[in-house]
């Protein structure tokens, strides 16, 4: 997974006051006590953002996961919903109004799966889903960009429950809503999750004729290359075998023989069903496009490996390479086999100059915003 760094100072903020006609919303936050600001609580009604959102996370709390809600006293079942539909659709309110300022931070890569999504497809999407913990879902630091699979495959999860007991394991029993929510935070990798949201979960290049993991040295071979595209299944022709295979670029684990880091990673790769995909699915190509980048990137080292290193027609190549990276997305792909083939020991260490340019916003044919260079290996 690409490595970000979230803006500490986003253009994106909440709107101190919240306007509102609806009956619901002015007749449940006159019950919970909530002060207008202006309007006449019946036809409109202006109140403080904060205090309302100070008031979702008290109804979470005692809601307990419930998710329709059930567990409040009226007016909580209605309320809430509604709140968080008027956080989702209103024109001044609404969350989806980050998703500028998140494109300027992140580009338009989903930040799960890498896939670049460059049409209105690319959601703003929250780590603590809106259904499960409203109280944050106008929060920055609670967003990321996610394609259409990831986001409907992340849907409302960490779901309550799941949170609730990966606090209790890790932290004890959860004394606030606060404790729960860090529960569902942690119980898996982000993208900014420091060095291990690349390290922690490295390309398995996996041959799906004989359900079997290549070697690094196999799948790499430079002579390797794409023999075509059935359906959802990708073919390579692989140095070894007869005839061409069926094959997969899927994410793997490193774990760091650590029980609970090993969890959040397989956890983040089970929350949006990362691997994932089936011959007859087109509507998920995730594995496909990204097998297909795996073998674009090895024709391109071997049209590269033509020319005399540092020579001009190298310089370009290597350049075009990188540009072709860019705009391809999926850039755990290309950073992982440049760090395989060219990694930072080797004669020609084209991972470096990669790691370089691509996190340099100085660079703008090569960069992947956001990146951070210090999430990515030196050495």
């Amino acid at each position: 997974m690409r490595p970000v760094l979230m803006n500490p100072n986003p253009g994106y903020t909440i709107p101190i006051n919240m306007t509102t006609r609806k009956k619901a919303i002015m007749d449940g936050l006159k019950a919970y006590g909530i002060p207008l600001e202006a309007g006449n609580g019946t036809t409109t009604g202006t109140y403080n953002t904060q205090l309302v959102l100070n008031l979702l996370y008290q109804l979470t709390g005692a809601n307990g996961g419930d998710p329709d809600w059930a567990n409040l006293a009226p007016p909580g079942p209605v309320l809430v919903p509604t709140l968080i539909l008027y956080f989702s659709t209103n024109t001044a309110m609404k969350y989806g109004n980050a998703r500028g300022t998140l494109i300027d931070n992140y580009g338009e890569y989903c930040s799960y799966c890498g896939m670049p999504v460059q049409d209105s497809s690319l959601a703003v999407e929250h780590c603590l889903p809106k259904q499960v913990f409203p109280s944050v879902m106008l929060n920055y630091d609670n967003f990321f960009l996610s394609c259409p699979n990831c986001n409907s495959n992340k849907g409302a999860k960490p779901t309550w429950t799941d949170s609730f007991n990966w606090a209790s394991f890790y932290n004890g029993t959860p004394t606030s809503v606060q404790d729960v929510m860090d529960g569902g935070m942690d119980r898996q990798m982000w993208p900014d999750s420091g060095e291990t949201a690349w390290e922690g979960l490295p390309v398995v290049y996996w041959n799906v004729t004989s359900n079997s993991r290549l070697s690094n040295n196999s799948a790499l071979d430079l002579g390797n290359q794409l023999a075509g595209v059935s359906q959802n299944i990708v073919y390579a022709r692989i140095i070894g075998f007869a005839q061409p295979q069926a094959v997969a670029a899927l994410i793997g684990t490193y774990g760091y023989n650590d029980p609970k880091v090993q969890a959040t990673e397989d956890n983040f790769i089970a929350i949006v069903n990362l691997n994932q995909f089936e011959a007859n699915n087109y509507s998920d190509r995730r594995v496909t496009n990204r097998t297909i980048v795996w073998l674009n990137c090895i024709t391109s080292l071997r049209n590269l490996s033509k020319f005399t290193v540092g020579s001009e027609g190298w310089n370009l190549m290597l350049g075009q390479i990188f540009q072709t990276a860019k705009n391809a997305g999926f850039f755990e792909i290309w950073s992982w086999i440049f760090y395989t083939l060219y990694g930072p020991t080797t004669p020609v260490p084209i991972y470096n100059i990669f790691r370089t340019v691509s996190c340099d916003p100085t660079q703008p044919l090569y960069y992947f915003p956001g990146t951070d260079i210090n999430d990515l290996p030196t050495q």
